[in-house]
């Protein structure tokens, strides 16, 4: 096990239980607990692979609303605010979210400068 990372609470959202409120948690909240237990998962992530550059990193469950893309998100989050470069891919072909969140128009071969 890399890491644990929190579940948000009601009292976390100041009462918005919405999913782009519980995705960019941790933008918007950089010194919190639960952004700090991202960092550490971040940290151990990269240091797991100390011998070797690590380029992509896979998040996947067996079932759906288990916290795939917030769990992507704050990693995200975490990696851009350490300076690394940072892509994220939502390939949830079902129920995209991650355009939602982060305010991205979902269109095909989105590019953006």
């Amino acid at each position: 096990m890399l890491g644990v990372i929190p579940q948000l609470t009601p009292a976390d959202l100041d009462g918005k239980n919405d999913d782009r409120t519980r995705d960019m948690y941790v933008h918007e909240n950089p010194k919190s607990s639960i952004a700090e237990c991202c960092r550490s998962l971040r940290t151990n992530i990269l240091f797991s692979a100390a011998d070797r550059e690590l380029k992509t990193i896979v998040v996947c469950s067996a079932n759906q609303r288990e916290g795939k893309t917030t769990s992507v998100i704050y990693l995200g989050t975490t990696m851009a605010q350490s300076g690394q470069r940072t892509l994220l891919i939502d390939t949830d072909m079902r129920r995209p979210r991650l355009h939602k969140s982060t305010g991205v128009a979902l269109t095909r071969g989105c590019r953006t400068s």
